[in-house]
């Protein structure tokens, strides 16, 4: 059923990937032609090459869309945009895109742009000839992606070797998985600490990070290094990993097309979205151009962390300019990463490498949520969340309990350093440990570990009050209090037509899907089951509270793209739940109150 499932939905796949590829091909497998498809995103980038940097200018709004995407194709020439009107004699440069202008002054000068746009300047402010922008060789930029790449799994593997973690429980896949989010946490985190510092993100900080943190943690651990490189391609490992059958190398190798499928419109396409070009990805380009904290003065929504603009940023610092495909071949990376933790958790469970090959697919299926492809943070959040919970359901396994502890803290830093929601979600992870820890709440081990997973939460926190001291944080999640009303309010829209919700239909079928298996009479919950229930419900839980501060107006009208959004961040553990129960093999009762699977070998 399952596979069959997983081919009904390849062939929409397919198309969605044919058209991309055609777009990327008639744009002269040029990014900057993909993006410029859009009318006022060309016209913007054409006046951003005529009107020098730092000038004063003014252009006609005809909505949200239109200022986000003007204020992204002007940065970085353009820091300084003015909300005034044609009349005002502030402005030096004004872009008319809404044809407001119909008699200029005589003494204006003016330029025509594309599709008859009209672009203006003051008496004393000339408009240039067009100025070409830098631009990286796909090769340069490319070489930054790799170098990047390369360096945080490289620092990730070094640090889990460290810690006694090897794949020989999670397979092969998630350890590569794991050392690249692991990486990626850290070389970003030691570039965050340098900023707050009052460093700046130049070429040589940035080199020094990729190299002195894998220099640092591997030296030290060579030998576990190497003993790690060969458990890697160890059949244990591989074992873990990989379904070693035949029908279980037809089944992996059909995933591997359908998850290649997936990723070919997130790989050649550019930044389009609304919260990237407004938020995510344009505080990278502004970071890049003004490379220390100070960029906040430019940037909106600044409560939010930096690990990911700041990771986009460093790529950026390494290609030599704004290329904001970089982001988007990460969140490819991303994905790729979060797959692979999804599938370590599962060999931690005991499920089989042949289940859980033919149970992937289904996230895609059932929580494909557009914002899981665009470059926004909910991507690398669930990627980082997904290597907590592998982590710590490694945990409740027969050996190595504390050992997973350490990158199970690790990853929950990140999740708390990628989105404001990141601390709740921390918080939420933590207490679900804590309660299912051996002999809690008697014993005082599970109170010690439920408060220690707690302090992740403080970078989200202390992140927040560095913003506001400084006066970066003009906005707020919880601007009134909790009403009735507004809760009413919440659950009417909620309950709204499903055609407002993409994939609405994907969750109603998780949903039965997991009820059904969740309530299969006689069936024994193991403590890393408990887990991921209780993380999963409370996640959902938080999901419909975090709106709640809102101002009204606001939850009428971001419900619609918010919330599936942020339902989507309980995904991972809901969905590792339903692969535990239908995928593991009976369980034995031991010794010490744990319940141990064994492989299972169905599907």
């Amino acid at each position: 059923m399952i596979l069959f499932v997983i081919f009904g939905n390849i062939k929409e796949l397919q198309q969605t990937s044919r058209e991309w590829v055609k777009v990327f091909r008639e744009a002269g497998r040029d990014y900057e032609g993909v993006r410029d498809g859009n009318d006022e995103m060309r016209v913007a980038r054409e006046a951003a090459a005529r009107i020098p940097p730092d000038a004063v200018y003014y252009y006609t709004r005809r909505g949200n869309w239109t200022e986000v995407r003007v204020r992204y194709a002007m940065c970085p020439n353009n820091r300084t945009s003015a909300f005034w009107t044609v009349d005002d004699h502030r402005w030096q440069y004004f872009l008319d895109m809404g044809r407001e202008v119909k008699d200029p002054p005589p003494e204006w000068n003016s330029v025509r742009l594309s599709g008859g746009v009209m672009l203006y300047s003051r008496p004393g402010y000339e408009i240039p000839p067009p100025a070409p922008r830098p631009a990286a060789s796909l090769k340069r930029r490319l070489f930054a992606f790799a170098v990047l790449l390369f360096a945080q799994t490289l620092g990730g593997f070094a640090a889990l070797s460290v810690a006694g973690i090897g794949p020989e429980r999670g397979g092969s896949l998630w350890f590569l998985g794991a050392s690249f989010l692991a990486g990626f946490a850290m070389l970003t985190g030691a570039l965050w600490v340098w900023l707050v510092l009052g460093g700046s993100l130049t070429p040589a900080a940035v080199w020094i990070v990729a190299i002195g943190i894998p220099l640092l943690l591997g030296l030290p651990a060579c030998r576990r290094c190497a003993s790690r490189l060969r458990e890697l391609v160890a059949e244990k490992s591989l074992r873990a990993s990989l379904p070693l059958s035949p029908l279980g190398a037809a089944v992996a190798i059909g995933v591997a097309y359908y998850v290649s499928l997936y990723l070919v419109p997130v790989v050649l396409s550019p930044v389009y979205s609304f919260d990237a070009l407004s938020h995510w990805v344009y505080k990278a380009n502004v970071l890049f151009q003004i490379p220390t904290l100070e960029s906040s003065k430019f940037t909106r929504l600044n409560e939010y962390p930096l690990l990911w603009p700041l990771n986009i940023a460093m790529q950026y610092v390494l290609a030599g300019g704004i290329h904001d495909e970089l982001a988007k071949w990460t969140i490819a990376a991303l994905l790729i990463a979060f797959l692979t933790q999804l599938m370590g958790a599962c060999a931690m469970l005991g499920v089989s490498p042949l289940f859980t090959w033919a149970f992937l697919p289904l996230f895609i299926i059932c929580f494909n949520d557009p914002s899981l492809r665009w470059a926004y943070a909910d991507t690398p959040l669930i990627a980082f969340l997904a290597a907590a919970l592998a982590a710590l359901t490694g945990v409740f396994g027969k050996e190595g309990r504390l050992r997973y502890l350490v990158p199970g803290f690790l990853f929950l830093c990140a999740v708390a350093g990628t989105k404001f929601e990141g601390g709740p979600t921390v918080i939420v992870v933590a207490a679900a440990l804590a309660l299912c820890w051996p002999r809690f709440p008697l014993s005082w081990r599970g109170w010690l570990v439920g408060a220690s997973f707690c302090l992740p939460a403080l970078i989200t926190i202390g992140w927040h009050w560095h913003q506001s001291s400084r006066g970066f944080v003009k906005e707020a999640h919880f601007q009134e209090p909790v009403t009735w009303g507004k809760v009413q309010l919440l659950f009417d829209n909620i309950f709204a037509p499903p055609d407002y919700w993409t994939g609405a239909a994907g969750w109603t079928l998780f949903a039965g899907m997991a009820l059904f298996v969740a309530l299969r009479f006689g069936e024994v919950w193991r403590p890393g089951e408990r887990f991921l229930a209780i993380t999963g419900l409370g996640l959902l839980g938080l999901s419909i509270v975090a709106f709640l501060g809102w101002p009204a107006n606001f939850i009428r009208h971001q419900v619609y793209t918010a919330l599936p959004r942020l339902i989507l961040h309980a995904a991972p553990a809901l969905f590792l739940f339903v692969a535990s129960l239908m995928g593991r093999a009976p369980t034995t009762a031991t010794g010490d109150g744990e319940h141990e699977a064994a492989p299972a070998q169905r599907l």
